[in-house]
């Protein structure tokens, strides 16, 4: 009996250690409030999240929806990946309450990926699908939203909304175990 919770005991206190130390290397960078927690970012790095971030706020239909949903960010991460002189590319994650994340990646040339993610599901999912359709309005796509294609794997549904003309420009609509749970908008030119 002894020997059982020993092992059992050694093996949570291994896990533990692992979690911690994972939480240890995912941590350094994050920024809560607009204040790194850990590692300050260097300038140019401020400088370009609080650029994309003005951006967003001013005409990003993910953002805009994300906030009037949540209320003012909670904290927020960036990372550039790339600069070609004129314009830089990276990532920017904005975290809002209830785990409800805005993640959004550019790639050069005029490349990107933006998701809205809201773990526990979005409330309203008419709302949701008239964002997914601003967004793609807000670049100028045009999708063919009458007729999606669908694919299943275990408990997730991916419903996805193509251009007629083969362009590589998608609109996703993600649920999982029967919620939607993500809005993700992608355009690569």
């Amino acid at each position: 009996m002894f020997k059982t919770f020993f092992k059992c005991t050694n093996i949570l206190l291994r896990t533990l250690l692992i979690i911690l130390t994972m939480g240890c290397l995912l941590i350094p960078n994050v920024i809560a409030a607009g204040k790194t927690t850990a590692k300050k970012l260097d300038q140019k790095t401020e400088r370009w999240l609080a650029e994309y971030e003005a951006y967003l706020k001013d005409n990003d239909a993910f953002y805009l929806y994300a906030v009037k949903l949540f209320k003012a960010p909670v904290r927020r991460y960036g990372e550039i990946s790339e600069t070609d002189g004129e314009s830089t590319f990276g990532l920017i994650q904005i975290f809002f309450a209830e785990g409800c994340e805005l993640r959004s990646e550019s790639f050069p040339p005029e490349s990107g990926i933006s998701r809205l993610i809201v773990p526990k599901g979005f409330s309203n999912e008419k709302e949701a699908f008239a964002v997914l359709q601003k967004k793609a309005r807000q670049t100028g796509a045009k999708l063919n939203w009458s007729k999606p294609t669908e694919k299943k794997q275990g408990g997730t549904r991916e419903v996805e909304y193509t251009t007629d003309d083969g362009d590589n420009i998608f609109a996703r609509m993600i649920y999982k175990n029967g919620k939607l749970i993500e809005l993700w908008f992608s355009m690569a030119l």
